[in-house]
C-alpha cells in the first residue's frame, strides 16, 4: 500500500504496518477511523487505537479482520507503542486488582460466609 489515499481492493490487514492510519468501513456499516497497533494471524484480530483528545487514556478497538467490508489508508505516524511516549500506570493497575479481589472473595467475617459455612457443617 504506496502512498495516497487509496482504496484497498485485497483487504488484507496483514498488509498493514503498526502505525498505519486507517478509515473503516465494516459489513455492518460502521465507519471509522484508527492507527493499527498490532494484528494477531491466529484470532485474526485487527486491534486499532482510535483518535482521542490529547491524554494519557487511550481507546482501543479490536476488529475480526474479516468484518472489514473495505479500509482507505490515510498516512503513517509514529508507533503507538513507543514506550517514550506510552503511560502506563502501575499504581492504579494495582488499586484496581485490589479492588477487584477484594469484591471475588466474601469476607471471613460477613454473615454469608457464616452461614454458607453453617450450612455446609450441618447439612452436606
Amino acid at each position: 500500500m504506496e502512498g495516497g489515499n487509496n482504496s484497498s481492493s485485497n483487504n488484507n490487514p496483514e498488509e498493514l504496518a503498526v502505525g498505519c492510519l486507517l478509515s473503516i468501513r465494516t459489513t455492518l456499516g460502521d465507519e471509522f477511523e484508527g492507527q493499527v497497533v498490532t494484528f494477531d494471524r491466529p484470532s485474526n484480530i485487527l486491534v486499532l487505537q482510535e483518535p482521542s483528545k490529547p491524554s494519557p487514556r487511550r481507546n482501543l478497538r479490536l476488529l475480526k479482520a474479516n468484518y472489514i467490508k473495505d479500509f482507505t489508508f490515510l498516512g503513517h505516524a509514529q508507533d503507538p507503542l513507543d514506550p517514550n511516549t506510552c503511560f502506563l500506570d502501575l499504581t492504579a493497575l494495582q488499586q484496581r486488582e485490589d479492588v477487584a479481589v477484594r469484591y471475588s472473595f466474601p469476607s471471613f467475617n460477613s454473615p454469608i460466609f457464616f452461614f454458607s459455612l453453617l450450612y455446609f457443617f450441618l447439612f452436606v
